[in-house]
């Protein structure tokens, strides 16, 4: 067997006893990789995890283009509330004041329509602050999004939370925020 099978042997063999619990090896002296049940369960939490960040950061993406469209039909100012938004939001009319759309079903509860919570940030000073805050910091339950805008309407800032309701962690440490402010 050449050493490029022996791998692509190796690793077909290690993706089976990931996903189906056994692997098939074509040499006795090739040693299959111990793969427990708890590491399983660790790579099947992983995976949610990594879902639920990725339904969260789209959520927020949508609630963001709402907004921000808001923000070009306007005088270039955000909506005081995310509601004042909810036209641009899939499903709405596309103009201000028109039939609203649908704001994004909950990851965690399974709600559909969730409106977002009033995040507790209102300046540039908080949103830098966020970034590098304990989790904690934000006030909304799980899965949800939080909207908050200041400066005279001319800034916002969109956040998340996962499963416990705590602000969402970024890979640098950091926690997951929207803004047209310059984060620093």
């Amino acid at each position: 067997m050449t050493r490029k099978s022996l791998l692509a042997a190796t690793f077909s063999s290690l993706l089976c006893s990931l996903f189906f619990g056994s692997a098939i090896y074509a040499e006795e002296d090739v040693q299959a990789p111990s793969i427990t049940d708890a590491d399983r369960e660790q790579f099947r939490q992983f995976a949610q995890m990594k879902a639920f960040h990725a339904q969260m950061r789209a959520n927020m993406r949508t609630v963001q283009i709402a907004v921000e469209s808001y923000a070009t039909d306007s005088p270039m100012v955000y909506p005081k509330s995310v509601k004042d938004a909810s036209p641009y939001l899939p499903g709405g009319s596309n103009k201000i004041g028109g039939k609203p759309g649908l704001f994004p079903t909950n990851p965690v509860t399974g709600v559909a329509n969730e409106i977002p919570f009033t995040a507790p940030i209102n300046s540039s000073a908080q949103i830098a602050k966020m970034i590098k805050l304990p989790p904690q910091y934000t006030t909304g339950k799980a899965g949800q999004i939080g909207y908050s805008v200041f400066n005279n309407n001319k800034s916002y800032v969109i956040v998340g939370t996962d499963m416990n309701g705590n602000a969402i962690p970024e890979k640098d440490g950091t926690y997951m925020i929207l803004s047209n402010e310059t984060l620093k």
